[in-house]
């Protein structure tokens, strides 16, 4: 058995993960009156909240509403702010789509288009007359001589990075890139990519993932990932070095862009990832037996850390504190969801640590979950306070009785709106 607990495939995933704690926001309300509401991201300094009829309501961090209407949207896409604007629909007219700015004016598309996508760095798939093409945040379209093939299930467009964004033939299946201009750098003929960091991208010219390479911006083979390093184990370059599974020393390992092995270790909890922002550490175990630590991309020490993969339980039950790292926010903050079952690190006592611009940052530990930041720095999150003590069945022992508050918090760790949802019957 492969001794890496979180690795990644060829693909981001991104969420919420789990920091336990207590504490009660002290902060402006958004009350609610629907206790089946929802929240989005938050994009843009903007949060979404949808209710048990589906319509959603949008907010500033100030708690004040962007313009008091509502909207819907389809049920398998979250509507958020990104680049400005937000693709809705109107709530009696379904089919109509609109996209909803920061002011909370509204640009009113054509008829004729029947999907929009949610923007990333200003753009965005929209179906229009049936076809799938994209357009820009003022509802043009954009780039007509590309023919997009799209995933109505999950309706996605690549973030731009290295001024590289992925995008599908729809004509070929195949994948390839294109700059903010729209022109096409990297000609569609692979697989699977995965998107830029650090100006190099991983890719597969074949479906079952034997001939895995490392290209540059400008398409150009740097190295060939022989076959021994584990693709469903490989992360992103990140200062030009990746974690991946060594099949043939049965180790997990640090490789440089030229397929030399930098660093093995006992265990990799959390690998090299990076989307936006600047994420060099990874969390280890170097020798059997040995307390979990954050390396650096040549494999040195840099802190201690934790490992803890207990739960809250059905009864509301803290079991420990704990938390879970990984860089997916646009401006360098964020986590990644793992069925609250995470590692993490602890730098000091009830201080838990992030990573910012190649820094370990720490602020208390008073958080349930934190999703991930936006580029104006602010999360949803959910602290909990004690309202009171339980006891055990078997052992008689007492736990705390929690009451859950959403917040959207600030990079450093402090609540600005608490979202207040009122208790079911």
């Amino acid at each position: 058995m492969k001794r890496i607990v979180l690795m990644m495939l060829v693909a981001f995933v991104a969420g919420t993960s789990t920091v336990y704690g207590q504490g009660k926001p002290q902060c402006p309300k958004i009350v609610l009156d629907d206790p089946e509401s929802y929240l989005s991201d938050v994009g843009d300094g903007i949060i979404g909240i949808k209710d048990s009829e589906h319509i959603w309501r949008f907010y500033y961090l100030n708690g004040n509403p962007l313009n008091g209407k509502t909207y819907k949207s389809p049920l398998n896409q979250k509507p958020v702010f990104n680049s400005g604007v937000c693709p809705v629909q109107q709530v009696d007219k379904e089919k109509q789509w609109i996209l909803l700015k920061k002011d909370g004016s509204e640009i009113v598309l054509p008829n004729n288009i029947s999907r929009v996508s949610n923007f990333k760095d200003g753009l965005a798939l929209a179906e229009i007359d049936w076809q799938w093409c994209y357009i820009d945040v003022t509802g043009k379209k954009v780039f007509p001589q590309l023919k997009p093939n799209a995933n109505t299930i999950v309706l996605d467009v690549k973030p731009l990075r290295c001024n590289r964004r992925a995008y599908d033939d729809g004509n070929e299946y195949k994948k390839g890139f294109i700059d903010k201009t729209g022109k096409v750098v990297i000609p569609a003929k692979y697989t699977r990519v995965r998107d830029f960091t650090d100006n190099l991208a991983i890719v597969s010219e074949d479906w079952d993932d034997k001939v895995v390479k490392v290209i540059d911006v400008t398409g150009r083979e740097i190295s060939i990932i022989p076959e021994r390093f584990s693709r469903n184990y490989l992360t992103d370059f990140v200062n030009g070095v990746a974690t991946t599974y060594d099949e043939e020393t049965d180790k997990p390992v640090i490789i440089d862009k030229d397929m030399n092995i930098v660093a093995s270790f006992y265990i990799i909890e959390r690998g090299f990832y990076k989307d936006g922002g600047s994420d060099a550490l990874a969390i280890v175990v170097r020798n059997e037996g040995e307390a979990p630590v954050l390396v650096n991309t040549k494999g040195e020490y840099v802190a201690d850390a934790f490992i803890n993969d207990d739960r809250t339980t059905s009864s509301g039950k803290v079991e420990e504190n704990k938390t879970m790292l990984h860089n997916d926010g646009d401006d360098g903050h964020g986590w990644v969801d793992t069925g609250f079952a995470g590692t993490g690190f602890k730098l000091t006592d009830n201080k838990i640590g992030f990573i910012h611009g190649r820094d370990v940052h720490s602020f208390n530990s008073k958080y349930f979950a934190i999703g991930t930041f936006d580029k104006s720095g602010h999360a949803h999150a959910i602290m909990y306070e004690v309202v009171g003590h339980g006891k055990q069945d078997l052992d008689g022992s007492t736990y705390e009785i929690l009451e859950p508050h959403h917040v959207i918090m600030d990079k450093n760790g402090a609540p600005v709106v608490e979202i207040v949802v009122p208790k079911k019957d």
